[in-house]
């Protein structure tokens, strides 16, 4: 499925929409997979899933760690207005738990692509 298509049913899911019904775990599913896989609409999603506890358990630390990442270090666009909103509420230690998960995060998304970019490489 590509991942205009992911998204696509990913919202479909989340929203309820037509005869798929509500599926938070199904929307979940498919935003961690494009989320892994670099795509910033997604990351900012699953922050959002997480951070709402949709489809998951919430977690503010991990939905505003890829709030974070979303941005890739913009102060506009969609993640950065969820950001503002979020971390504000958010303790001095959850703080520091944010930057080191999104260095986490950081590091699994840049070793798929490495992954992907290796296939076929001897």
């Amino acid at each position: 499925m590509s991942a205009v298509a992911m998204l696509a049913t990913s919202a479909l899911y989340r929203l309820g929409q037509a005869m798929l019904g509500r599926r938070d775990d199904e929307a979940f599913r498919l935003a961690s997979r494009l989320a892994l896989a670099g795509n910033r609409k997604a990351m900012t999603i699953l922050g959002t899933m997480y951070l709402l506890g949709r489809g998951c358990q919430a977690d503010a630390v991990e939905g505003a760690a890829w709030l974070t990442q979303a941005t890739g270090g913009c102060l506009e666009g969609e993640a950065a207005e969820l950001l503002a909103i979020w971390q504000p509420q958010l303790s001095q230690d959850q703080q520091a738990a944010i930057h080191a998960r999104r260095c986490d995060l950081l590091l699994k998304i840049q070793s798929r692509h490495f992954a992907i970019l290796s296939v076929g490489v001897p």
